[in-house]
C-alpha cells in the first residue's frame, strides 16, 4: 500500500515510515520521483549498514548505500531501468 501510495502524496509533508519499509525500492520511489518528498525510514539493525552505524559509535554519519545484485534484480523486476553503477547517499543517526 505504501509503494502505491506515494503518487498521492504532496511536497509539503515528511513522510515517516517504519522499519519494515528501509528497501532499495523505498528509496528509488522517493530519489527518483519527479517530485521531491521528504522521507526517513527506520533502519533495521539486521542490515549490514545499520549494523556497522551501531559498532563505529558514531552519532550521526552519512553513508554511500550500493544495492547488492539482487536488489537491483528486484528493481528491475519492478519496473526500474538500471543503467551503470547504482547507489544513494543516505544520513544515519541513532
Amino acid at each position: 500500500m505504501a509503494y502505491e501510495g506515494i503518487n498521492q502524496l504532496s511536497a509539503d509533508i515528511l513522510v515517516i515510515y517504519d522499519r519494515y519499509f528501509c528497501s532499495n525500492k523505498m528509496f528509488a520511489l522517493h530519489l527518483w520521483a519527479e517530485l521531491i518528498i521528504p522521507f526517513i525510514i527506520r533502519g533495521n539493525e539486521n542490515q549490514n549498514m545499520i549494523k556497522k552505524f551501531i559498532a563505529s559509535g558514531k552519532r550521526s554519519d552519512i553513508v554511500q548505500l550500493t544495492p547488492s545484485a539482487a536488489a537491483i534484480t528486484g528493481l528491475k523486476e519492478s519496473g526500474y531501468i538500471i543503467t551503470g553503477k547504482l547507489s544513494w547517499k543516505s544520513g544515519l543517526s541513532g
